[in-house]
């Protein structure tokens, strides 16, 4: 990159960070991409085709505004390319070119990008639906969750509205130490998913390291269990079990709304758990911001990581998923039975 291009870039970087934030910045950009402002167009290198598309979704319009005020052009005028090249960012979190990186070849995968608009989701049959079995048939806290083969991640249906929020469980799952993603918080309406995604972690995670601790709970046995050692006076047992896991995966968070002492027990696991370096994942029917009576600080931890939502499934998405689960149960449809 010469100069004159390098300092473009350096101040479209300074333009994206104000209008997108520092946090955001930090943790897509400064880490995990690569911008270098050419005439007329910016390229994009990304670390992985998940944040590919991350960066496709949220950032495409934030990118192209930010590239045409630095160079007096309009933002409709940019020609904006996202490209994936895994040796194009190093792991110190610098953002700078690795040992054999080049922001302008043309290896890996690059998609010009247009303006991203909502998709319709996958629903994943009943994967959401409430389970009132006791922590110990929900999974405890090693190995896969018992009686839950089928929520693998290599069998949730993809499609255009949770190809996101899967991509990263996987990402997620696929890391070992620290990650930008966490905590990663997946919300939807009910039945899409989530639940899915969630067993799917530990799942992969309990096969890929199978000395770690990890849990699948929800935030109704969450609530109960702390309810029950306050009364019966092991509190500490309750926190020490909680907070030497590796990963601590936390469904129907909504259930801990106008409920303050649960969340401040939640807050002080939150913190206890990440300091040592655990990971995190939770799952509510809405956007932190939008479960009531959750306090602002709950809410902060919550949004401190990557935060994505499931929508509702397009008529591709539910076909596809109508024949998948046919076939999982073994069942023939003939063509004029599957239908929406």
């Amino acid at each position: 990159m010469d100069a004159a291009s390098q300092r473009i870039t350096d101040g479209i970087r300074r333009r994206l960070s104000d209008e997108v934030g520092d946090e955001p910045y930090r943790r897509y950009f400064e880490s995990q991409a690569q911008l270098e402002a050419k005439p007329g167009r910016l390229e994009v290198t990304a670390a992985n085709s998940f944040v590919a598309d991350l960066l496709t979704r949220r950032f495409a319009d934030a990118l192209r505004r930010a590239a045409g005020a630095e160079t007096s052009t309009s933002p409709d005028d940019i020609s904006l390319r996202i490209r994936v090249d895994e040796s194009a960012t190093d792991a110190s979190g610098s953002g700078a070119p690795a040992s054999g990186g080049r922001p302008g070849d043309d290896t890996g995968r690059s998609i010009d990008a247009a303006p991203s608009r909502p998709g319709g989701p996958d629903r994943q049959g009943d994967a959401d639906a409430p389970d009132r079995r006791g922590p110990s048939a929900r999974g405890g806290r090693r190995g896969p969750i018992a009686g839950k083969r089928d929520h693998r991640l290599d069998q949730f249906v993809v499609g255009a509205s949770n190809r996101l929020a899967h991509g990263a469980a996987v990402e997620f799952s696929r890391s070992r130490g620290h990650t930008s993603l966490s905590p990663l918080f997946i919300h939807s309406s009910w039945g899409l998913g989530k639940t899915h995604l969630l067993r799917g972690i530990v799942g992969e995670v309990s096969a890929q390291q199978p000395g770690a601790r990890v849990r699948y709970t929800t935030g109704e046995v969450f609530t109960n269990e702390f309810i029950a050692a306050v009364r019966s006076g092991s509190l500490d047992g309750f926190r020490r079990s909680l907070r030497s896991l590796d990963l601590l995966c936390l469904d129907d968070v909504h259930f801990l709304s106008n409920k303050s002492k649960t969340q401040e027990e939640l807050l002080h696991t939150f913190d206890a758990i990440a300091s040592d370096g655990a990971k995190l994942v939770f799952a509510s029917d809405g956007h932190p911001r939008e479960i009531a009576e959750l306090s602002d600080a709950l809410v902060s931890r919550l949004m401190a990581g990557m935060v994505v939502r499931i929508d509702p499934p397009d008529e591709t998405l539910r076909l596809t998923l109508v024949r998948a689960l046919a076939e999982r149960r073994g069942l023939l449809l003939e063509a004029s039975a599957v239908a929406i």
